[in-house]
């Protein structure tokens, strides 16, 4: 298992937000190249280049249906982001564990610190 970080490409693609709506509507449906487009408002050139984009860093796929092209997912390219982000795993739950802690402390010493009513 490679920890390297996956080509640029692939964040260059997903950092657009026009490209991660397409995927985030192909994640629901494979779709032709003009339903995708109906979802936007640019020129179906535009649609095209983002699909290509995407297709170039291996996001998404297309096949030939008589005169359709239709689109879908592919998972290996989300799964290399994916792998190099679950890298830094260990970093959060680290972190996450030192606050639980910390707030734990303060949990306790606030209490400590509460005058407790007597008795009368």
């Amino acid at each position: 298992m490679s920890k390297t970080a996956p080509p640029t490409d692939v964040y260059r693609a997903i950092a657009d937000p026009t490209r991660r709506s397409i995927l985030d509507s192909l994640r629901e449906t494979d779709q032709t190249a003009g339903e995708i487009a109906e979802g936007f408002s640019m020129t179906r050139e535009a649609v095209s280049q983002h699909l290509k984009m995407l297709r170039d860093a291996h996001l998404i796929k297309s096949r030939q249906v008589g005169r359709y092209r239709i689109y879908t997912i592919d998972a290996g390219g989300l799964h290399d982001v994916f792998q190099w982000a679950s890298t830094f795993s260990a970093f959060w739950d680290d972190r996450l564990d030192r606050l639980e802690v910390e707030l734990a402390n303060r949990r306790k010493s606030a209490r400590k610190k509460k005058p407790r009513k007597s008795k009368n």
